[in-house]
C-alpha cells in the first residue's frame, strides 16, 4: 500500500497503515511473571465532573473536576492449567506496575518495541471469579481476576513498524533514517537478552545444588517433627492426667466459697441491722438535739418578750402620767389666760367709754369752732364797714372784736385738736385692748385644744398601758411554759445520746463478726480463683499443645509430601538445567546473526528466536527458583 494521506506533511507520518490486532497481547506481573490470557476487558480511564448550569439562554454547562469516587478496574480471564502458579492471590497489593503488551506480531512482546503498552499502577486484587463447572458439555475452565488500579498510562512506540516494508516511499531519506534507528534498537534489545542468559548455566547449577541440599534435609526434618509430635503427645497426656485433681480442688474451693458466702451474707444482714439501729438512734438523737435547741431558743425568745413587755408597760405608764401632768399644767395656764382676757375686756370697755366722751368733746369743740369762725367773719365784715366809713372808733372797736374772734377761733381750733387727739388715743387703747383680747382668746382656744389632746392621749396611753400589762402577764406565762419545754427537751436529748452510745456498743460485735466473715470469704475466693487459674492454665496448655501438635502434623504432612515429590522435583529441575545451555547457546548464535544484520528485515528474522530462547532460559531459571523456594518453604514452615 502506498502512502497517500500525509505525503506533503514533513512533521508527522500518521498514514493510517497497519492497525493493531486485538489478539496478540500478554500480561506481565511484578516484572517476573508473563501471563498468557484468554481476554482482558472492562478497563477504562474516566474522569468525573460536576455540571453547573447557568440561567438565561446559555447553550452549554460549566464542568468542574470532582475527586474520584470509585476505583478503576481491570478484568483478566485466564485458562487454568496444570503448571498454573497464582501470582495474583486475592487481596494482594502488587508492588510493581502491571504491564499489558499489545504486539503487532504473535510472540513478539519486547518492551519499548511493541506497538502499545498499557501500564497499570497501584494495583490490588479485589475479586476472583473461579468460573463455572458443568458436566453436560465440554469446555475449558476459565478464572477471572479483577484488579483495582489507581492510574493507567497508555504508551505508543513510534518504531513499532518493525517488519514492514519501509522503502519505496517518496520520503526515502526519512524512511532510511527510521529503519536505521529501528535496526539499532533491535540490536540493543538482542544484546540485552543475550546478556541476561550469559551466566544462566552457573546460576541454574547453583540453584540445583541448593535444591538437592534442601531435598536431602527433608528426612531429617521429618524425623525432628516426629520427635516434636511425640513430645507434644506426652505433654498433653501429662497435663490431661492433672485435670481431674485440679477439677476436684476447684470444686472443693467453690463449695467453700459458697459456704463462706452464706455465712458472710448472714453476718452482713446482722451487721446491716445493727447499722440501721445505730442510724435510727443517731437520727433520733439529731432530732432531739434539734428540738432541744429549738426549745432553748423559744425560751430565750419568751424571756426576752416578757422583759420587753414589762419595759413597754413601764414606758406606757410613764407616758400616761406625763400626759396627765401636762394636761393639768395647761388647765392652770388656761385659767391665767382667762383672767387676763377679762382684764383686757375691761380695758376695752373703758376705752370705748373714753372714745365716746372724746367724740362728744370733739363735737362740742367743732361747734365752738364754727361759732368762732362766724364771729370772725362778722368781725371782719364790721372792720371792713368801719374802714369804708373811716370811722376811727368803729374801726378800733371792730379791730378789737376781730382780735377777740381770732383768739376765740384759735382756742376753738386748739380744743378741736385736743379733742381729736383724745379720740385717737381712745381708739388706740380700744384697738390695743381688742388685739390683746383676740390674742388671749386664740391662746385660750389653743390651750384648750392642747388640753383636749393631752387628755385623749392620757386616756389612750392609760388604755395601752392596760393592754401592755395584759401582754406582759401573758409573756411571763409563755416564758415559764417555754422554760418547762426546754427542760423536757434537755431530758429527751440526754436519753437519745444514751441510746446512741448503746447502739454503738451493740454494733461492735456484729462488725467484728462481719470483718472475720469477709476475710474468710476473701480467702476462700482467692483459693477458688487460684484453683480456677490452675485449671484454666492446664486446659490452655493442653489446647496449646494440641494446636502445636496439629501444626507439627501439618508440617510433617507437608514434609512427607515434599519427600514424595522430591525425585520428581529434582528430575524436573535437572531437565530445566539441561535445557538452559542449549537455549543459551542458541540465543548467542542468533544474537550474533542479529548483530551482523544489515537490514531490519534480516534482523527481524533472527531476533524473535533470541527473544524466545532468552525467555525460555528466564522461565527455566524462574521455575528452578520456584522449586528451590518450595523446598525452603517446606523446611522453614
Amino acid at each position: 500500500m502506498e502512502a497517500s494521506i500525509t505525503d506533503d506533511n514533513t512533521l508527522v507520518s500518521n498514514q493510517g497503515k497497519h492497525p493493531l490486532v486485538n489478539f496478540n497481547f500478554m500480561l506481565r506481573v511484578e516484572a517476573l511473571f508473563d501471563l498468557p490470557c484468554k481476554s482482558v476487558h472492562a478497563f477504562s480511564r474516566e474522569l468525573e465532573y460536576d455540571l453547573i448550569q447557568e440561567g438565561g439562554l446559555n447553550d452549554y454547562v460549566h464542568m468542574r473536576r470532582k475527586p474520584i469516587s470509585k476505583p478503576f478496574t481491570l478484568e483478566i480471564e485466564r485458562y487454568v492449567g496444570i503448571d498454573y502458579f497464582d501470582c495474583m492471590p486475592l487481596g494482594a497489593e502488587l508492588v510493581l506496575p502491571v504491564l499489558l503488551f499489545v504486539s503487532r506480531y504473535g510472540g513478539q512482546f519486547i518492551p519499548m518495541v511493541v506497538a502499545r503498552t498499557y501500564v497499570f499502577t497501584g494495583c490490588t486484587v479485589m475479586k476472583k471469579n473461579f468460573g463455572d463447572l458443568t458436566g453436560d458439555q465440554s469446555g475449558l475452565l476459565v478464572e477471572t481476576t479483577t484488579l483495582a488500579y489507581r492510574e493507567m498510562l497508555c504508551v505508543d512506540v513510534p518504531w513499532s513498524m518493525v517488519g514492514q516494508k519501509l522503502t519505496g516511499t517518496p520520503n526515502g531519506i526519512q524512511t532510511a533514517v527510521g529503519a536505521r534507528e529501528s535496526l539499532e534498537r533491535i540490536k540493543e534489545l538482542s544484546a540485552a537478552a543475550r546478556k541476561k542468559v550469559k551466566n544462566a548455566g552457573e546460576t541454574a547449577q547453583k540453584t540445583l545444588d541448593t535444591i538437592a541440599a534442601d531435598a536431602g534435609k527433608l528426612a531429617e526434618a521429618i524425623a525432628a517433627v516426629g520427635t516434636v509430635i511425640a513430645d507434644l503427645d506426652r505433654d498433653v497426656t501429662d497435663q490431661a492426667g492433672k485435670l481431674p485433681t485440679l477439677q476436684a480442688d476447684y470444686e472443693k474451693a467453690a463449695k467453700a466459697v459458697t459456704a463462706q458466702k452464706t455465712a458472710f451474707d448472714e453476718k452482713t444482714a446482722a451487721f446491716d441491722a445493727a447499722k440501721k439501729t445505730l442510724a435510727a438512734a443517731r437520727r433520733a438523737d439529731n432530732t432531739a438535739q434539734t428540738e432541744k435547741k429549738s426549745a432553748e431558743n423559744a425560751a430565750s425568745a419568751a424571756r426576752w418578750k416578757a422583759g420587753r413587755g414589762n419595759q413597754n408597760l413601764s414606758d406606757a405608764e410613764e407616758k400616761a402620767e406625763a400626759s396627765a401632768t401636762a394636761a393639768q399644767e395647761l388647765s392652770e395656764q388656761i385659767t391665767e389666760k382667762q383672767s387676763a382676757l377679762q382684764a383686757a375686756q375691761t380695758r376695752k370697755t373703758a376705752a370705748e367709754q373714753a372714745q365716746a366722751e372724746a367724740g362728744e368733746t370733739v363735737t362740742a369743740a367743732q361747734r365752738a369752732l364754727e361759732t368762732a369762725r362766724r364771729e370772725r367773719v362778722t368781725a371782719q365784715s364790721a372792720l371792713d364797714e368801719a374802714e369804708e366809713i373811716a370811722e376811727a372808733d368803729g374801726i378800733a372797736e371792730a379791730r378789737g372784736l376781730l382780735a377777740e374772734a381770732v383768739a376765740a377761733l384759735s382756742l376753738a381750733e386748739s380744743a378741736v385738736g385736743q379733742a381729736t387727739a383724745g379720740v385717737g388715743a381712745a381708739q388706740r387703747a380700744k384697738s390695743a385692748a381688742e388685739a390683746e383680747a383676740s390674742q388671749l382668746e386664740s391662746q385660750i382656744a389653743s390651750l384648750k385644744n392642747r388640753e383636749t389632746q393631752l387628755k385623749k392621749t392620757a386616756e389612750i396611753t392609760q388604755t395601752a398601758a392596760g393592754k401592755t400589762k395584759a401582754l406582759a402577764d401573758g409573756s411571763e406565762a409563755d416564758a415559764k411554759a417555754a422554760e418547762t419545754a426546754a427542760d423536757e427537751a434537755q431530758k429527751a436529748a440526754e436519753a437519745s445520746a444514751t441510746a446512741v452510745e448503746k447502739a454503738e456498743t451493740a454494733l461492735l460485735q456484729p462488725q467484728e463478726a462481719w470483718t472475720v466473715a469477709q476475710k474468710s470469704l476473701t480467702d476462700a475466693e482467692a483459693t477458688a480463683a487460684a484453683g480456677l487459674a490452675a485449671l484454666s492454665a492446664c486446659q490452655t496448655e493442653i489446647r496449646d499443645k494440641k494446636a502445636a501438635r496439629g501444626k507439627a502434623q501439618d508440617r510433617k504432612k507437608l514434609l512427607e509430601a515434599a519427600e514424595k515429590a522430591k525425585e520428581f522435583k529434582l528430575s524436573t529441575a535437572k531437565a530445566y538445567l539441561d535445557a538452559i545451555p542449549d537455549n543459551a547457546t542458541k540465543c548467542g548464535e542468533e544474537d550474533d546473526r542479529v548483530q551482523s544484520s544489515e537490514s531490519v528485515d534480516e534482523a527481524n528474522r533472527y531476533y524473535p528466536t533470541v527473544q524466545r530462547t532468552g525467555g525460555d532460559v528466564q522461565k527455566a531459571l524462574s521455575n528452578l527458583q520456584s522449586i528451590s523456594a518450595y523446598f525452603k518453604n517446606c523446611l522453614t514452615a
